[in-house]
């Protein structure tokens, strides 16, 4: 493995620097590398992989943040295929589940076709949408002061499909549908090709899940780079010029030609930027706050519902978890389901909202439901596993910055746009697959293009 290195670097200047060491600040590392730069990746956590992680827990695997992968990441593929890694297809056979008002929906298949209508409603308006620029979209000012809620209310008569499709659309982007405009939800339909294969296993972006874990791939591109990357080490200060910057993090401080800045928005805040960055681009950093997610992965001694006819997968309107899916791997004989504590349901069962208490409520909640959705057998737990995303350092949320009602058109053109020698990567920047590891790879890759044709450009005089 590469070394973790944690003491002051040994290296005072660099062409580069790129803070953050998930996928993004990975893929704009090694593409800067690969163009011959000499390069220092700083991580604040003491692991690589971001929003991904894998941990061992009662005889298997399980993951506790990102983990699929689906058709058209190209990215994604191009990496298991170089690593040579094993992946799987998410299990997804049997009778899927829906309930409400406290009880199995008599008529899921209805149900989801009506909601599948509202949700090619909403893939139909985002193809005016631009992925790179959705504030140019016509009437883009009118669609981004819109809430996602209002326009459901307004176009989706049925009570039980308007909350069957705002179930749905909070879980995707982990924030209540009345926090999301109309032009947020479009952008995501359209860099994701549609919300109805964001929404999907078979043939969607929920269809593959890799060996071991998603986070892996970090781990070998991390390797690959060496002791390019430094872990443990939180940025505290930038201070910047038209052409170059001072890097101040806990091991000391690196002067840099150009910084690749390749955290979410909203973590930019806690890094001190001397001078102060422009009002455009505080604006986007303050106006896409994180979403709310808690997940949780439970361990049985066997896929036991399977035996039941069911495919593990249920989407809950009553919460608080509102969306469950079978998560056991091919490496193993035991049983895992997965579910999701999302937006409001995910800061009512918070660590900071309930302390001490917190995992065991969130157990308790989980088993009560499961046994409301399986039987008696799910509460015959091995382990039960959870993460509160808005509770980690130096993450604050998951699965994704969410751009608030009005951000878009106001400050749009800032989340990209390079400022002296700071350039901005994260999953949050990319144009397509926005919010998914396939947009990180995209937005290092394009982050770093920047940087070698900003340092190859002729100076001038």
């Amino acid at each position: 493995m590469f070394r973790r290195r944690r003491g002051p670097t040994q290296r005072s200047s660099v062409d580069a620097v790129v803070i953050g060491a998930g996928f993004s600040g990975l893929a704009a590392a090694t593409a800067l590398v690969d163009a011959g730069l000499d390069v220092l990746v700083i991580e604040a956590a003491d692991r690589v992989g971001g929003r991904t992680r894998t941990v061992p827990a009662a005889g298997t695997w399980l993951e506790t943040g990102g983990q699929w992968t689906g058709p058209g990441q190209r990215r994604v593929a191009t990496l298991v295929e170089r690593y040579g890694v094993a992946t799987f297809t998410t299990p997804d056979h049997g009778r899927a589940l829906v309930h409400a008002d406290g009880a199995e929906f008599a008529d899921p298949e209805a149900l989801e076709s009506a909601a599948a209508e509202v949700i090619a409603s909403l893939d139909r308006l985002a193809l005016d949408v631009d992925g790179a620029a959705p504030w140019l979209a016509p009437g883009a000012a009118e669609l981004d002061r819109r809430t996602l809620d209002d326009w459901l209310a307004a176009e989706v008569a049925d009570p039980l499909v308007r909350r069957y499709a705002d179930t749905s659309l909070a879980e995707l982007m982990t924030t209540p549908t009345r926090e999301q405009s109309l032009l947020t939800v479009l952008h995501a339909a359209r860099t994701s090709c549609s919300l109805a294969g964001a929404l999907g296993i078979e043939g969607g972006a929920q269809e593959t899940r890799v060996v071991g874990g998603l986070a892996r791939l970090a781990g070998l591109l991390a390797e690959d780079l060496g002791d390019r990357v430094l872990l443990g080490s939180p940025v505290r200060r930038v201070s910047w010029q038209p052409a170059a910057a001072i890097v101040d993090h806990t091991g000391g401080s690196v002067l840099a030609r150009r910084v690749v800045v390749a955290v979410a928005p909203s973590r930019c805040e806690a890094i001190d930027w001397e001078p102060v960055l422009p009002v455009p681009r505080t604006t986007v950093q303050r106006s896409m706050p994180m979403g709310d997610v808690i997940k949780l992965n439970v361990v049985y001694g066997s896929p036991w519902w399977r035996e039941l006819g069911l495919s593990g997968l249920v989407l809950d309107l009553d919460g608080p978890v509102g969306f469950c899916v079978d998560n056991s791997s091919p490496d193993s004989d035991l049983g895992v389901l997965a579910g999701f504590f999302a937006g409001d349901a995910a800061r009512a069962f918070a660590d900071s909202a309930l302390g001490d208490r917190a995992l065991d409520c969130r157990r308790e909640a989980w088993t009560a439901q499961a046994v409301r959705w399986f039987g008696p057998r799910a509460a015959d737990l091995l382990h039960y596993d959870d993460t509160d995303w808005s509770a980690q350092p130096f993450h604050d949320g998951g699965y994704s910055g969410v751009m608030c009602p009005g951000a878009w058109t106001e400050a749009g053109p800032a989340l990209t746009r390079p400022v002296g020698p700071l350039h901005w990567a994260s999953s949050e920047t990319a144009s397509e697959w926005t919010g998914y590891v396939e947009g990180a790879l995209a937005a290092g890759e394009r982050a770093a293009a920047e940087v070698v044709a900003d340092l190859r450009e002729p100076t001038a005089g």
